[in-house]
């Protein structure tokens, strides 16, 4: 039984590894192409690094929101400024 589970344990660790380090990969390309400035660049991209994957999940859900919230919808355009 013991063999068993460590066989198990075995096969899983190269699929979490390679799970967390997509994770990291993800969340720093992410936070390289947002507008993200200063130090909350520098907050995410610690938090990425130092807590996979718990810190690129907190960082899609907190600052995507924050950024919908932020983010004004975009009036439509008439129909008559369309044809000119």
């Amino acid at each position: 039984m013991e063999n068993i589970k460590f066989g198990l344990l075995l096969t899983a660790i190269p699929f979490i590894v390679i799970f967390q380090f997509i994770c990291i990969w993800w969340a720093l390309a992410d936070i390289a192409v947002r507008k993200i400035k200063g130090p909350k660049r520098a907050f995410w991209t610690l938090l990425a690094i130092i807590l996979p994957p718990v810190g690129p999940l907190l960082y899609t859900y907190l600052s995507r929101e924050r950024e919908r919230e932020i983010e004004q919808p975009r009036t439509p355009v008439p129909a008559s400024a369309e044809a000119a």
